[in-house]
């Protein structure tokens, strides 16, 4: 055996095994329920820095390559104020979207949501306080989405009218 079919087989034995150690830590990083916790600190984390409060997610289930759910979702703003809550989220999406810097979410579902919007005195809102638009770079489109028992709160703070009845 010539020494460059040498060097294209043990280059090709040495490709398929990367291949093989590669696909084996991914599956052990989405099988398995430590890797699907480091996959939540690190999104979990990601969400923070993008957030001006606090960003829980809970216990992942599911494979999280083409879909998972999640029990528990929050945010909250920098005085515990709560702005979004939900029990169960179930989602479908497509990996390959995410290099793209976009999300199509397919069959999302989300189990006794509650969002509470508040106006603050200045007029402008919390949901404005707590997320950073210059930040914000996911783009995502929702396909088929259910809501089950859900809560929906906002409080404005008009401004008196002098003369208006109390």
């Amino acid at each position: 055996m010539k020494r460059r079919h040498l060097v294209v087989l043990v280059s090709g034995i040495t490709l398929v095994t990367l291949i093989i150690v590669a696909a084996a830590i991914v599956g052990v990083g989405v099988g398995t329920d430590w890797g699907r916790s480091m996959i939540r600190s690190v999104v979990e984390n990601e969400l923070s820095g993008s957030v001006q409060g606090k960003v829980h997610i809970g216990t992942i289930r599911g494979t999280a390559l083409t879909g998972f759910s999640i029990d528990t979702f929050a945010i909250r703003d920098e005085q515990d104020s709560l702005l979004v809550s939900t029990g169960r989220v179930t989602l479908d999406y497509d990996p390959r979207d995410l290099m793209d810097r976009r999300v199509l979410l397919r069959n999302v579902r989300v189990e006794r949501p509650i969002v509470r919007l508040r106006q603050y005195e200045d007029g402008s809102w919390n949901f404005q306080a707590i997320f950073d638009s210059d930040s914000l770079w996911l783009v995502a489109a929702l396909l088929a989405v259910v809501v089950g028992f859900g809560a929906f709160t906002a409080r404005s703070r008009a401004r008196a009218v002098p003369g208006a009845p109390a």
